[in-house]
């Protein structure tokens, strides 16, 4: 009994073995290795900061950063042989769960996303036994869910910037910090930070100034003090305040209403 114990127990460790290496053999080839093979129990290193990646560029639906991040992650993996086969498994299903919590913010699911006339994504992952045609297949997945998605995510930026700019001018006459403003709203800061920037061309901090310059031109025309615009517009100091004006503007704040 205890001899067929170890026979079973070697079977098992072969199978395992001749699985991870399928995963690295492109070419399958045969291979000869005069000792067992010591499989890595950790991800390859740089495999956290490249899903971090991902995820970022997934939630703002960059196509060619994400497809880079993905051809990244593989590559890291190729060059890092043997890792264990359910610690690749836990890195596939990770990239995948990035795709699908994006999905679940535009009130979707990733089952809704067909690849070769199939849905069941992340059984078919757990099937497949070839870094090749896991990185094929998770190219073409991005391509086809980005298309599927894009109509939802784009409304959804829209009803983004719009709760921004609300909170914008809300907050107008009160210094606006960007980390406030994505609380209140409900997404992380760097969300907050990535998407305004694509979508409006200028970083939030930016064009926060640009609109209290255009509010402060306007008090000042109005024949406010320079001191008392900088108070109500939540300016530091009278400094910083004509700092910032004359970044925007060209000129100081005295400058601009003696040219009045």
């Amino acid at each position: 009994m205890i001899a067929d114990a170890e026979a079973v127990n070697r079977a098992i460790i072969l199978a395992e073995q001749i699985s991870v290496i399928r995963y690295y053999d492109a070419e399958q080839e045969i291979h000869y290795f005069p000792e067992k093979i010591v499989l890595r129990e950790h991800s390859p290193k740089g495999t956290h900061q490249l899903l971090a990646g991902l995820r970022e560029s997934v939630e703002i639906f960059s196509g060619k950063d994400s497809a880079d991040m993905i051809r990244q992650i593989l590559s890291v993996i190729r060059t890092d042989p043997y890792t264990h086969i359910n610690v690749l498994r836990r890195i596939f299903m990770d990239m995948l769960g990035i795709y699908s919590m994006t999905a679940q913010k535009l009130n979707g699911t990733i089952e809704e996303v067909w690849v070769w006339d199939d849905n069941c994504h992340y059984q078919n992952l757990m099937m497949m036994n070839s870094l090749d045609l896991i990185e094929i297949w998770f190219l073409e997945f991005q391509n086809i869910f980005y298309s599927h998605f894009f109509v939802a995510y784009k409304c959804s930026q829209s009803d983004l910037l719009k709760s921004i700019f609300s909170y914008i001018d809300r907050h107008l006459t009160a210094q606006i910090h960007l980390s406030e403003a994505a609380e209140e709203i409900g997404v992380s800061n760097a969300y907050l930070s990535t998407v305004f920037k694509k979508e409006m061309g200028v970083n939030f901090i930016e064009y926060v100034n640009q609109k209290k310059v255009d509010l402060a031109k306007q008090m000042l025309d109005e024949g406010k003090l320079v001191y008392e615009v900088s108070e109500v517009l939540g300016f530091e100091n009278c400094t910083y305040f004509s700092k910032v004006f004359k970044r925007y503007e060209g000129i100081s704040p005295d400058g601009y209403k003696r040219k009045e």
